[in-house]
């Protein structure tokens, strides 16, 4: 089970209260609950949100595209939405708000923790997946003309990231999901490159290649 000295604090409700929709609500995952959904604009696209609760409590306001992923028994990752006011183009819609895919977070009971400010190099091109109990992304070191691009593993239980080297690259473009997700075949944990060369790694992050 994940642990974690933060506890949940109840973060702002980016749609509000009084809003009134006819929305649903519907289980998540256990007793987590989405009462609302909406869209939100930022800098370079849009997505979808919902708002998460847990006995009435708001938990967060996540990326609906990414979703609430389990990733053990009890512990769930998630993208968190933060809003700063209704979307400019879409005055008319008061569920349409202007917000940041801000932090990668996990969950288990009433613990978090910010994967974003605990993994090194955690950025916009991580396009992090759950496997294996652990979260694996791409992490990318700016340098002076080009960036270095590794394969890292963060575990939830120690806080600890392991990384490899892959290559270097010039990123030329604003896509988050530039890098594609690192999945599973088999056993064999595989990061798949841009011009389709695939590293793959053991179940304890070594290197087949």
């Amino acid at each position: 089970m994940v642990s974690d000295s933060t506890k949940v604090v109840s973060a702002l409700d980016t749609v509000g209260e009084n809003v009134t929709t006819g929305f649903k609500p519907y289980t998540l995952a256990e007793n987590y609950i989405v009462t609302d959904t909406g869209f939100f604009d930022f800098d370079i696209g849009d997505g979808t949100y919902a708002v998460v609760k847990q006995q009435g409590r708001l938990i967060d306001t996540i990326d609906k595209y990414y979703g609430f992923q389990p990733l053990s028994k009890g512990a769930y990752a998630y993208y968190a939405i933060e809003g700063s006011g209704q979307s400019k183009t879409e005055a008319k819609n008061s569920k349409s708000i202007l917000a940041d895919i801000s932090h990668f977070m996990i969950i288990t009971g009433n613990k978090k923790i910010d994967v974003t400010r605990n993994a090194p190099y955690f950025g916009w091109f991580a396009n992090p997946s759950i496997l294996k109990n652990s979260v694996y992304y791409w992490e990318v070191k700016e340098q002076k003309d080009s960036y270095k691009i590794f394969a890292a593993k963060f575990d939830p239980k120690t806080r600890l990231t392991n990384s490899f080297y892959l290559f270097n690259s010039f990123i030329d473009s604003d896509d988050g999901g530039y890098f594609a997700m690192p999945y599973l075949r088999g056993d064999t944990i595989c990061f798949e490159h841009n011009d389709g060369k695939i590293t793959k790694f053991s179940p304890d992050f070594k290197s087949y290649n």
